[in-house]
């Protein structure tokens, strides 16, 4: 999953910089607006396919680490189907809680602000629709591409994925070969 994340955020540089160059090319300022302009069709639609694979496959590797922590944690262990189902019950104060891991919990409130953005656009694209991609054009001449308009930069907020998400498999292989090894 972490090669499939890698092969798209090399093909998202790979769109963004032709859009940049074409842009370059492209440029024309409109009459009514006075605003720059440009036609885009298939990179638009390469970039959005390219993110939504980093959205969904990111957001897959951690629901399937969360269906294994069973097997980590034992067999009286809650079963998790999601990463999100996961963390609210590390978050959980209550006596019944099987599993107490604030390692952990410690973690993935101080590490993975990140994942909160990916939830949101993932869900956003899976129950509302495709993502708004927005191109800037600043005083200097400088072209910036966001999504949408809360302006997260795309190749940023792709990187703080891919490496949150390596960072959190280091993490995780360390944890729990700890944990096994003092149970």
């Amino acid at each position: 999953m972490l090669y499939t994340m890698e092969l798209s955020v090399d093909r998202i540089n790979s769109i963004l910089l032709s859009i940049k160059e074409q842009y370059q090319r492209t440029r024309k300022i409109t009459e009514k607006t006075g605003q720059p302009a440009i036609q885009l069709n298939n990179e638009i639609y390469a970039l959005k396919s390219e993110i939504g694979i980093i959205l969904f496959t990111s957001r897959g590797l951690f629901d399937v680490l969360s269906t294994v922590l069973h097997f980590l944690y034992g067999p009286s262990s809650c079963q998790f189907l999601t990463f999100v189902q996961y963390y609210k019950y590390l978050r959980k104060t209550s006596s019944d809680k099987v599993v107490n891991d604030p390692a952990m919990l410690d973690y993935i409130e101080t590490n993975m602000q990140w994942f909160w953005v990916l939830r949101d656009l993932r869900d956003y694209v899976t129950h509302v629709g495709s993502l708004d991609i927005s191109f800037y054009e600043d005083a200097d001449g400088q072209f910036s591409i966001y999504i949408g308009d809360c302006f997260i930069e795309i190749v940023g907020l792709l990187n703080e994925c891919l490496n949150g998400a390596k960072s959190y498999l280091d993490y995780f292989d360390e944890h729990f070969s700890r944990l096994i090894i003092n149970s």
